[in-house]
């Protein structure tokens, strides 16, 4: 067999696998609970396993992929010498004055333009697109633990809420119990769901392009060039 067929063959398996992996659903379990530790399941078809991750606040994460299995340690840097070298770069840099350029528009400016493009069809399409995502996935929430905010009203009202949420769709199973004599919060949150993610990657591509949604993502970067442009005109005209 000549090397370019061995080439054409292997890309055409590459190109296949990738396709059966965006039209094939995916399940994934997410678990958080109180102790500290999260979890992740991913399976393709809903029984084949590919993927475990369980991580711990405190920086420990255990991760099991195909069969393999790594453990991973947050590693704190005890070399002081190179924070002392970035403290120094860092004052030697300070003195360069700031130019008013794309890069160094402050956030707060770029959010303001994006609020000021939102429009009410912007909302329309958002609602239908949450909306179709919903119905793209198959979910089912679990929420269960004890709650107590040390204030009975507050905690008889989030309770309250929380059981609300009893017959929306994914929401399988709330079983909060309120504590209404000390502070404390202890449970656990369990989420699966289950998509295709050819019909979420469409969906989402579908929204971001809707001109109502294109002119809030374009204004996220317009205020900077407006502002050098006034800059400049101002400038001129001293």
């Amino acid at each position: 067999m000549e090397w370019w067929a061995v080439i054409f063959i292997m890309l055409f398996a590459l190109l296949l696998l990738s396709l059966l992996t965006l039209i094939l659903p995916w399940s994934a379990l997410i678990t958080v609970s109180s102790s500290g530790e999260a979890g992740l399941r991913l399976k393709l078809l809903k029984r084949v396993l590919l993927l475990t991750v369980v991580t711990s606040f405190a920086g420990e994460t255990e991760v099991c992929m195909a069969g393999l299995r790594f453990r991973l340690r947050k590693q704190e840097d005890k070399h002081e010498d190179k924070e002392e070298d970035k403290q120094e770069d860092k004052n030697k840099y300070e003195d360069i004055p700031e130019q008013d350029t794309i890069s160094g528009a402050s956030l707060p400016r770029r959010l303001s333009a994006a609020v000021g493009a939102l429009t009410p069809d912007t909302f329309i399409v958002l609602l239908r697109y949450f909306r179709g995502m919903i119905g793209d996935t198959d979910s089912r929430l679990e929420i269960s633990g004890e709650l107590g905010l040390g204030d009975p009203a507050a905690t008889g009202i989030i309770c309250g809420m929380a059981y609300g949420l009893c017959g929306a769709r994914g929401v399988a199973k709330v079983d909060i119990r309120p504590n209404f004599f000390e502070p404390v919060v202890s449970g656990e949150v369990k989420l699966a769901v289950t998509a295709v993610p050819m019909f979420i990657l469409l969906r989402t591509l579908r929204t971001a392009f809707h001109p109502a949604i294109r002119r809030v993502w374009i204004a996220l970067a317009a205020p900077p060039r407006q502002a050098a442009a006034r800059g400049l005109s101002i400038k001129g005209g001293v």
